[in-house]
């Protein structure tokens, strides 16, 4: 269980790093272009991570998918504000931070159920 916690942990790690010049990344290259970079790298690390079996090919899938995580969490939190204003941006930006731990209370619901239908292969698959 320690190397799952080393490994969330990982994940936020880049955000000490890229949390405030993420919004410069974003104005210098385009919010939608940092956005897909960011997905990007998020599938590329998870790749990563799904096709190794050593410990260090793991921590950096981790990290790339950090960086690529961060980046929309800035990017998209903006993105946000620059769409909607005035009574509407406090039920955007409701909607936005609710929808993280929405999808994960549907995944822990579905993917027990995928596991045990087939495999956990296919669950690990599902999260990427």
């Amino acid at each position: 269980l320690a190397d799952i916690g080393i490994l969330i942990g990982l994940y936020f790690a880049p955000g000490v790093l890229l949390a405030l010049p993420g919004g410069t990344i974003g104005r210098r290259y385009g919010d939608k272009a940092t956005v897909l970079a960011g997905l990007l790298a998020m599938l590329a690390g998870e790749l990563l991570m799904a096709s190794s079996t050593s410990w260090g090919l793991q921590i950096a899938g981790r990290l790339i998918a950090g960086t690529g995580g961060i980046l929309l969490s800035v990017l998209m939190t903006k993105m946000v504000a620059d769409w909607f204003a005035g009574r509407e941006i406090a039920t955007a930006m409701a909607i936005f931070v609710n929808s993280w731990p929405v999808g994960i209370a549907i995944s822990l619901m579905l993917l027990p159920w995928i596991g045990l239908t087939f495999g956990l292969h296919l669950v690990h698959l599902a999260v990427e």
